[in-house]
């Protein structure tokens, strides 16, 4: 039986407390496999009301009812995800002295930026002295 068809027919036996499932994973084209498909109903029975009926498991090719969980609901150890969480990329790293390679777009000598220019800076101070002097007369 193709995936396909397989999905289909599971999406198509549940019962109407799983309409928004449902109408979700049609909507979204989700195209999951069918292990990742019952991962995610698992998933979404936890936000069901109590009183609905559990999701059908497979096991070793059978398949049982599940049986409810005892105790007050919450696991002692660490819960397992139902899914694998996607990898972070960390960002690439800082550079030391990323000035080294680059050229000043004022004087076009390698290893400074325009900011660290002296020439640049030496045209600030006159411009700044140039300017408060002619606006004073």
């Amino acid at each position: 039986m193709p995936p396909v068809l397989g999905v289909h027919l599971i999406l198509t036996s549940l019962s109407k407390d799983y309409d928004g499932f449902v109408m979700n994973y049609n909507m979204h084209s989700m195209g999951k496999t069918i292990p990742e498909l019952h991962a995610m109903l698992k998933q979404a029975e936890k936000g069901l009301p109590k009183k609905t009926p559990a999701v059908l498991t497979i096991k070793e090719g059978k398949i049982q009812k599940r049986k409810p969980q005892a105790g007050s609901g919450k696991a002692k150890g660490k819960s397992k995800k139902a899914y694998t969480p996607k990898k972070k990329i960390p960002p690439p790293a800082k550079k030391e002295h990323p000035a080294k390679d680059m050229a000043c777009h004022h004087c076009g000598q390698i290893g400074h930026w325009r900011r660290n220019c002296v020439l640049y800076l030496e045209e600030l101070k006159k411009g700044k002295a140039g300017s408060t002097s002619t606006s004073g007369t």
